[in-house]
């Protein structure tokens, strides 16, 4: 399940303007698997995403900051 996770993973990267790839790391802990993401700040900024990700349709893309624990 956690190689279906990391390419469809894969695939919400490529839709952010320029692409940005987190670390993604597999671990187990207390006998079962998670997926730790480690983001770090884009060298390529700013970033653009679509509103859904997920979406099919005409993306509307927007720029977001983040500032402090908020994204804006």
């Amino acid at each position: 399940m956690l190689d279906d996770i990391q390419k469809e993973m894969v695939g919400y990267n490529n839709v952010i303007s320029p692409a940005y790839f987190p670390r993604l790391v597999p671990l187990e802990v207390d006998g079962r698997w998670i997926l730790v993401i480690v983001v770090r700040t884009g060298q390529q900024r700013p970033y653009k995403v679509p509103d859904y990700v997920t979406g099919k349709k005409d993306k509307k893309y927007y720029y977001y900051i983040r500032y402090g624990t908020s994204s804006v």
